[in-house]
């Protein structure tokens, strides 16, 4: 008992939970703030062996962060919003970006980075198992999905049912990589909201996505814009 409230008084970092935060550090973990960093009413878990490291003038607000891995923030980009769960991976996102997204969630040792200048708005998700690649100045709006994975196995009823058993209440628990496909946008693209970009895509710089589209498995060359075909019926 008295073990465990000295590794909790070690573990948390008070500066932080006097400001209304939870940010606690597990053993053999690196957490690393450059100057003039925030942090409003966000929870951050840095589990053992792990690595986060902020540059200067970071804001984090209203975040769940979880990271079991390697996480480094440039300096000025703000966090704002959103559940970050790196269950085993690494993000590394650049200088000068904004990111408002519902979740990022990186499993399996998938790598996400994200370049300078980049805006990722409210409602938007990425999800990596394998490699998710962003670029400089690339605008992303509302809503927007950007998977390089699968994001379930289809095990037989027999086997799903076991894992819904051992792990529940966690419904959906993968304990193998689904089918991943790396996903790549290159520098100043634009991506519509309702948008999804899915495994094996690759944006070249420069392209336009429109509302509510979706690529998947497809290599669109710079400076092309792509929309979703609509055939209309009027009566």
């Amino acid at each position: 008992m008295i073990k465990r409230l000295v590794s909790f008084i070690k573990e948390n970092k008070w500066k932080y939970r006097l400001q209304g935060n939870i940010v606690r550090v597990f053993r053999n973990s690196s957490f690393t703030v450059g100057n003039d960093c925030h942090f409003q009413k966000s929870n951050v878990f840095v589990d053992s062996g792990s690595l986060f490291e902020l540059g200067n003038d970071v804001l984090i607000s209203n975040c769940n962060i979880y990271i079991k891995g390697h996480v480094t923030i440039g300096s000025n980009t703000i966090l704002r919003g959103g559940v970050y769960t790196i269950e085993n991976g690494t993000v590394k996102i650049g200088h000068h970006c904004k990111l408002s997204a519902k979740r990022f969630w990186v499993r399996f040792g998938g790598v996400v980075n994200v370049g300078d200048y980049t805006n990722i708005n409210d409602g938007s998700e990425v999800r990596c198992d394998e490699s998710v690649n962003i670029g400089r100045y690339n605008q992303i709006s509302y809503n927007v999905n950007i998977w390089d994975t699968n994001t379930h196995n289809i095990y037989p009823p027999e086997k799903r049912r076991n894992l819904t058993e051992k792990y529940w209440p966690y419904f959906g628990r993968e304990i193998e990589r689904p089918a991943t496909k790396p996903v790549y946008i290159g520098d100043d693209c634009w991506i519509g909201e309702n948008s999804a970009i899915l495994k094996g895509t690759m944006l070249n710089k420069e392209v336009v996505v429109g509302y509510n589209t979706v690529i998947i498995g497809l290599s669109i060359d710079k400076g092309k814009k792509v929309v979703n075909a609509y055939n209309l019926r009027i009566l």
